[in-house]
């Protein structure tokens, strides 16, 4: 590690090296294999296959499809491409049955690969799209009234439509669709009318385009800008579009649509339409499915997942498969409970796990729907939030992990946000948040959360030049501390100041040409707020007067990122970069301790100060170190 001088009034000295303290591996909390999609298929027996397919994002293993007969519990695992995991859209309610009975799923690097009942196997596909188009993944799939699947991508471009036959397994490229993309973008809605397509392309901006599938030739017809959205209706009179500007704010704008031989015509009602067919999808719909308990179907260390389910208004029978890998997973958030131990959480909707220094018993409570997002301590409640669409979720840390602990207390749907990053409280009545919007917009959104009244308020009007990176209180002002988005060069970043009623009361230049304001923390007074800045060029740290609207204090800390966590006795500093851990004081910036780490820390590690330890969640490792100066 590389220590920095500062770039204010204050001199760097040379802080004291000292090995005091243990370093102590507590254990790997959680090694599963995510589920990424499932489906049920009658067999030639009378009986039910159940399909899922197997994978632990980021490892270098083969995807794994079993095949399990619910009936007999015998199963099969066909291997598939490293990294090529399912569109996780598409699960046994929604997945994509042709008429002949095979089952189609969707896999990164425009793959695709189907399960077919006469061998009950699943067999993969050659990539249908060159990636070098920009293509990525079949993002939205449809069967239309010939029974062939239509299929739009995500890509890094203009999206393409493809069709599938699904008994001869012909692709055929009908197209680009869209034309001004300012971003990766999707073909989120499809609907089809033969010889047209209709596509929703998302997200900034969003356009409404018929594709003339003889021609290939695509028409924008409408246009919405980021903050807008999209979605495409196929009904007996014909394919409805709704068209929505000022998506949740004030001056939302909704107008809806037919789309009639690749135009566009104003709604008609369903009675006085001239062109009344059926657009109904020809497809393989489930049939008196039995109903399946997935709660413990993720595999466990060893593999294994198990599987409950039962025929309508029968008994419920067990069935157990075994995968062949499994891997340990990354944790991405630690909080100090009030009994003295730690809830954790793992990344990729791998649940949740609680760590007691008492008993030093580290105990995983199971996957959960939810991934990534921050945590927030009020009393004996914790309160998290994450991905998809920001859930407000309450855990009672005074009572036992179930079914009903913890509770879903709604969304910060107002935000418009889709990934939950701050949760923040100064009087145990209001939680605050702030995350990142997408696929309906870009940039930031905030909210609030009325404990007592369960009332949910959310806004990102003006905030949508900024990726979110801090949110703190300090007194009365609610601080939001943002990035500027890639692609914008005509603004700088800023400290967004909000009254509790989510009001925008000013916007405060930290430094001139400052693109990031960093992670906020308490300091010892206040009004002055501590920022962190994580960047390619190491940590930055600054104190900033909010009364006085001044830069107090600059200092580079480190040449390599790393994760920083808070004292909440002194609010001093800890940070890690490379080999090092380091403390810094809040109130002159000056490292007063380090202490030598066994090795590299990732600035995707988690830190927690707790007592005399720190809590490290190294990769997929939790660690304690013992501070002892």
């Amino acid at each position: 590690m590389v220590l920095v001088l500062a770039a204010c009034s204050h001199h760097a000295a040379t802080p004291e090296v000292r090995e005091q303290g243990d370093i102590e591996t507590l254990g790997q909390p959680v090694s599963v294999s995510r589920i990424w999609s499932t489906a049920l298929a009658p067999n030639r027996r009378g009986g039910w296959n159940l399909i899922l397919q197997t994978y632990e994002y980021q490892s270098d293993v083969a995807v794994e499809f079993v095949v399990l007969d619910l009936e007999t519990g015998r199963f099969t695992i066909d291997d598939g491409p490293v990294g090529a995991y399912a569109n996780s859209n598409y699960q046994i309610a929604e997945q994509l049955r042709a008429s002949n009975g095979r089952i189609f799923f969707a896999e990164l690097d425009n793959r695709l690969a189907y399960y077919d009942p006469a061998d009950e196997h699943v067999h993969q596909l050659p990539p249908i799209l060159d990636a070098k188009g920009g293509d990525k993944m079949l993002f939205r799939l449809v069967f239309g009234p010939d029974g062939k699947l239509y299929a739009g991508t995500q890509s890094n471009g203009l999206p393409t439509i493809v069709s599938i036959d699904p008994g001869t397994l012909r692709v055929r490229v009908l197209g680009k669709v869209g034309e001004h993309r300012l971003s990766y973008s999707y073909a989120y809605y499809l609907a089809v009318d033969l010889p047209w397509i209709y596509v929703a392309v998302g997200e900034d901006p969003w356009e409404l385009v018929a594709l003339d599938t003889n021609s290939g030739k695509s028409t924008v017809l409408a246009t919405r800008d980021g903050n807008g959205f999209m979605q495409l209706d196929s009904r007996a009179e014909g394919v409805v579009a709704t068209l929505i500007a000022a998506l949740r704010t004030s001056s939302q704008q909704v107008e809806r649509v037919a789309l009639v031989d690749g135009v566009l015509r104003p709604q008609q009602p369903a009675s006085g339409h001239a062109r009344e067919r059926s657009l109904a999808p020809k497809s393989s719909p489930l049939r008196d499915a039995p109903e399946l308990d997935l709660a413990h179907a993720v595999p466990d260390s060893r593999g294994f997942g198990h599987v409950r389910w039962r025929l309508r208004g029968g008994q419920w029978s067990d069935a157990t498969f075994q995968v062949k890998h499994t891997s340990p997973i990354a944790i991405d958030s630690l909080t100090a409970l009030p009994d003295g131990s730690v809830l954790g959480s793992v990344r990729q909707y791998h649940g949740f796990f609680r760590y007691s220094p008492t008993t030093s018993k580290l105990e995983a409570l199971g996957e959960f729907k939810l991934s990534g997002g921050p945590r927030l301590v009020i009393g004996d409640h914790v309160y998290f939030s994450g991905y998809p669409n920001a859930p407000l979720w309450m855990f009672d840390a005074s009572r036992a992990w179930d079914v009903a602990n913890p509770k879903l207390l709604g969304a910060f749907s107002a935000a418009g946000t889709h990934y939950a990053y701050f949760l923040r409280s100064a009087d145990n009545r209001h939680v605050f948040y702030a995350g990142r919007r997408e696929r309906d917009g870009f940039g930031t959104g905030i909210g609030s959360y009325d404990i007592a009244t369960g009332e949910f308020m959310g806004l990102h009007d003006g905030l949508d030049a900024i990726d979110p990176r801090g949110l703190e209180l300090y007194g009365d002002r609610l601080v939001l501390s943002g990035e500027v988005r890639r692609g914008l060069t005509e603004k700088d970043a800023a400290l967004f100041v909000f009254d509790p009623q989510l009001h925008q009361l000013d916007r405060l230049e930290v430094r001139p040409g400052l693109r990031n304001t960093g992670e906020l923390f308490h300091s010892e007074a206040r009004d002055v707020a501590l920022g962190v800045v994580h960047g390619t060029n190491g940590i930055s740290v600054y104190r900033y007067d909010l009364a006085n609207k001044r830069l107090l204090a600059w200092r580079d800390v480190a040449s390599k990122d790393g994760p920083v966590t808070s004292d909440p006795q002194d609010h001093s500093l800890w940070m890690m970069s490379e080999r090092s851990l380091i403390k810094l004081d809040p109130i002159t910036l000056q490292t007063t301790y380090e202490k030598r780490l066994p090795e590299n820390a990732n600035a995707d590690d988690v830190l927690l100060r707790v007592g005399d330890r720190i809590y490290w969640g190294a990769g997929s490792e939790l660690r304690s170190i013992r501070i002892s100066y």
